[in-house]
Order: C-alpha cells, then structure tokens, then sequence
C-alpha cells in the first residue's frame, strides 16, 4: 500500500467562524461561477437517510457546483422531497453499506472531479472559493480539507478534533470508497494536496444522538475486525 504525498495550497486566508444565517445568505454572491477559465466540472455526491433536518443547509452550500447528486436509502421523512427542490438528481436505492452505497453513487456522476459530503457537512463561501480556484489549474489528483466539528452546539478546536483533515475531492476516474462497514474513505491517490478553508460538520447536537450513533459504528466496526480475523478473548 502506498503512501500519498501530501502539500497545501496556498494563498487562502483562514475561515473564522460566523453564524451560519450569514453564510447562507452570501454563498450565492461569493461562489457563483466565473464566465469561462476552463474550470473542471464538479460533481458532489451526498448520501443521506432521514436527513430533513440538515439536507437543505448542505445542499445550498454547494448550489454552485456542476453537479448535485444525492443518494437516498429509504427515508421515511422528507428528505427526499426537500433534495428534490435543489437537484433532479435524486437516486432512491437499496443499502449497499456505507461504501457500497457511495461506490454506486459515483458511478451516476459525470463530473471530472468529485466533492463527497455527508448531509451534516457545509461547504463555506470561503472554501467554494478554494475550490474552485484549485479546479481551475489542479496540480494534484486529491485534495485533504481540514475540518471543523460542532458538537454539543459547540466547535471543538482541540483533542484531535482539528484540522481534521479528509480525503474529500479527487478525480472522479480515481475515485473509489475503501471496503469497510463503518469510517469508510476513498483510496488516496498518488499525489494528495491540502487545502486551507475548513469544511463545517454539524455533529451530534445531542447526547442521544451521539451515542446511538456511538452504538451501531462500533457494532459495525468490531464486525469488521471480526471478518479479519481479530479474536476478542
């Protein structure tokens, strides 16, 4: 297994913060695609279930890529609805698992380069912006994003939490979700980037919430060590 070299891009001023109703309201006006300059096309693959609450915040924080696509895995809420009012490209399917899932969702894109995000993540104007100037000369074939966590209704700048830093844009021909049950993430390519502006996760707003979600990865990874091999006693 080979090890990917990773640089930062330069140039970018730091994210600060801010309220999110304030971003939401510029992120238009930022982002919106210059006429012309030969920018790759971008394709951003979102899967979610029972996201209504988080959907519609990702899905505008991303209204300038290319190319939307969100993979729906049964909701029971409106979540499918409320993707359709920003993207046609809505794919209702089966659970295939986490990496399964998101393998059948790259193979729906077209894009020459992929953003992947979960449904509690946001894209900010500041690394729209990023993003889109990287595209327009790349010189790597994957790109890291730091990012930032709001647990408890609070950002956690500490204990591992920040940067963060994950493998999120690639070459859409490279990419392809390691095979596990849980913390899935695509293969590195070769040559690996970073960039600077954060990518906001809105994660587990309560205690309940964390330690469901606690609960199943843990079942789910401790199958995983189990399928390899692992002994527990």
């Amino acid at each position: 297994m080979h090890h990917p070299r990773v640089y930062f891009s330069d140039g970018f001023e730091s994210f600060h913060g801010g309220f999110w109703a304030i971003l939401s309201i510029t992120v238009e006006r930022r982002t919106r695609r210059p006429e012309g300059g030969g920018v790759s096309r971008l394709s951003v693959l979102i899967l979610a279930k029972n996201e209504s609450a988080n959907i519609e915040a990702c899905l505008r924080s991303v209204g300038w890529a290319d190319e939307i696509a969100v993979i729906d895995t049964g909701s029971t809420d409106d979540t499918v609805a409320k993707a359709r009012h920003f993207t046609d490209n809505v794919f209702v399917t089966q659970w295939r698992g986490f990496a399964g899932t998101k393998n059948w969702g790259l193979r729906r894109l077209t894009g020459d380069w992929v953003l992947w995000l979960d449904a509690d993540e946001r894209v900010t104007p500041d690394l729209a912006e990023e993003i889109q100037k990287v595209l327009r000369t790349p010189r790597f074939d994957g790109y890291q994003i730091p990012r930032k966590a709001n647990f408890l209704g609070h950002w956690i700048l500490h204990g591992g939490w920040y940067p963060g830093y994950v493998l999120r844009l690639i070459k859409r021909e490279l990419a392809e979700f390691t095979d596990t049950r849980v913390h899935e993430g695509l293969k590195p390519p070769q040559n690996v980037g970073r960039l600077k502006q954060p990518l906001l996760h809105f994660t587990d707003p309560t205690l309940a919430h964390y330690f469901d979600k606690f609960n199943r990865y843990t079942s789910l990874a401790a199958q995983d060590l189990k399928d390899r091999g692992r002994r527990f006693h």
